[in-house]
């Protein structure tokens, strides 16, 4: 079976870089951008799971917009202190599939999609020895932090958009429904009064009393319905 391509834009797309000295956290980002006009849903897992922190590690990505992944490496002095750190054979998996239709939850979706539709990209962890501090590292984390949150809010507005259409269109819905239920009780209430008489009372009776009259032409024609 031939492998699915990978609907997300991964950035790097092929290897995750962390820059030492690592004697503290150290963090590198993996941007993941939707260029479809489906909602993705998303799942970053790791070989070594121990020695990382990836916040978050799944969501849903809606269409057209973008989400950062910040990824921690977690320092181990008896790591450090091997040759392990140069050798170190860690890799990333970055697992999609399109989010269903319907309402889901996102702790389950994993579980019931089918294997052919999940898509995934593999990432290797390249480990760089800098004897320089990182601080120019973090005022690029912080921008980086800064667009991130740009952008998540661009998919919050995005997605209040979309909820507002869909209450307008469940409103224009119920417009019609409520329309052709007049009909229904006009035409009803046609048929069981002359048109002359109820032109003529229409006219001359109070608004309430035309109520009750539709009221009681309806349940008329329902008992007259069960009877023959």
């Amino acid at each position: 079976m031939s492998k699915n391509s990978q609907v997300l834009i991964i950035s790097p797309p092929n290897e995750i870089e962390f820059h030492g000295p690592f004697k503290d956290l150290v963090t590198s980002s993996l941007r993941l951008r939707n260029p479809s006009n489906r909602r993705v849903c998303f799942k970053v897992k790791t070989t070594a799971p121990k020695m990382y922190c990836v916040k978050p590690n799944c969501g849903i990505i809606e269409p057209g917009c973008e989400s950062t992944v910040a990824v921690s490496f977690v320092s181990s002095d008896s790591f450090l202190a091997n040759v392990e750190l140069k050798n170190a054979k860690h890799k990333f998996m970055i697992l999609t599939c399109f989010a269903p239709q319907d309402n889901f939850s996102l702790d389950t979706v994993w579980k019931e999609v089918d294997p052919s539709e999940l898509m995934d990209t593999k990432l290797h962890v390249r480990f760089v020895q800098d004897s320089a501090p990182q601080e120019p590292v973090s005022i690029t984390t912080s921008t980086s932090s800064n667009s991130a949150k740009n952008q998540d809010d661009e998919c919050e507005l995005h997605h209040v958009k979309e909820e507002r259409q869909k209450i307008e269109t469940e409103k224009q819905r119920l417009e019609k429904e409520l329309e052709e239920l007049k009909n229904q009780l006009t035409a009803l209430q046609a048929n069981y009064l002359p048109p002359v008489q109820m032109a003529s009372d229409l006219k001359t009776l109070p608004t309430i009393q035309v109520g009750l009259i539709v009221l009681a032409a309806f349940l008329f024609g329902l008992i007259i319905g069960k009877l023959f």
